[in-house]
């Protein structure tokens, strides 16, 4: 029989963000008070691939735990898949903020997108995670 290999899978965890949208004189706008910014933090998911099966395809919220352990510094796992020896999730210390397009609601770069339409973004916090998606490797920043 043939043991089976850890494989990385990606996802990635939203959290809400705090920020303030400046305009090119410094001066605090309003015109993005209905805009939601995610600060999306991404990581690697050393798993086999019978545990990665176990996981629905379009969902990794049972991974959250695992990923804010580091964090939270938090034994809370009730309720996540258990994962056997050998696997765990990496913070891979790559993040971005976030939000979706106001015309056409796709996310975007936040700072690549109102930098575009004249404004700064002073991000000063991250709450809490909202919820988590899987992402290609080829979509890390």
């Amino acid at each position: 029989m043939e043991s089976e290999l850890i494989q990385n899978y990606y996802f990635a965890t939203y959290a809400k963000a705090g920020v303030e949208i400046l305009t090119k004189k410094k001066n605090k706008t309003a015109r993005f008070d209905d805009v939601i910014f995610y600060d999306k933090t991404y990581y690697r998911a050393h798993l086999y691939s019978s545990t990665y099966d176990k996981l629905d395809e379009d969902d990794c919220e049972e991974l959250i735990s695992y990923a804010k352990d580091d964090e939270d510094d938090e034994n809370d796992y009730e309720g996540c898949i258990e994962l056997k020896k050998g696997e765990w999730i990496e913070d891979i210390h790559d993040c971005k903020l976030i939000c979706a397009h106001m015309k056409t609601g796709k996310e975007v770069d936040a700072y690549e997108y109102l930098g575009k339409l004249g404004y700064e973004i002073d991000w000063s916090e991250s709450g809490c995670i909202k919820f988590a998606s899987w992402v290609d490797e080829e979509d890390l920043p």
